[in-house]
């Protein structure tokens, strides 16, 4: 009992972190307000989610309409993967079009840290779940052996 309370209460705070505000409660808003934080782009930056016509990137930052632009398969990313892609391209709107040689971006990897501790929450609130799933199934198997131990007994009686 005592684990089962340590995982719901973990879970909780997992949740609580991972959606600080009603208004960024999607993995796309929370990624696009940890973008904001990290860099002030000049213009207000729009995030198309209806996929990009190249396969050769993961997003774009158009500077023309100051536009982010994913490809369509964005809702398998990770919440940590789609942060970084979010951030980096907020970068862009910042920087301008070149790649550093390290790092994401690499002008700032503390402006990225945010992504990774996403990241770090998703994985523990995943094996909490996990953990739960376990428990739940083993819950499942105990009342099917009671059970099935008390319809043995049953049948015994109806046919004694």
């Amino acid at each position: 009992m005592d684990g089962l309370r340590t995982a719901l209460i973990t879970a909780l705070l997992a949740l609580a972190v991972l959606a600080p505000a009603a208004e960024a409660r999607s993995p796309l808003d929370q990624s696009q307000r940890i973008a904001a934080q990290a860099y002030t782009p000049p213009c207000p930056i729009s995030v198309q989610t209806d996929g990009l016509d190249s396969y050769s990137n993961f997003a774009e930052f158009h500077p023309a309409n100051c536009q982010v632009r994913l490809r369509s398969e964005w809702t398998e990313w990770t919440r940590e993967e789609l942060c970084l892609i979010v951030v980096h391209e907020y970068g862009h709107s910042v920087l301008g079009p070149a790649h550093a040689h390290e790092g994401v971006m690499a002008e700032d990897p503390k402006k990225f840290a945010p992504c990774n501790r996403l990241g770090a929450i998703e994985r523990k609130l995943s094996r909490v779940r996990a953990a739960q799933r376990s428990a739940h199934k083993r819950r499942l198997r105990t009342r099917e052996r009671r059970l099935g131990a008390t319809a043995r007994r049953l049948q015994r009686q109806l046919t004694a």
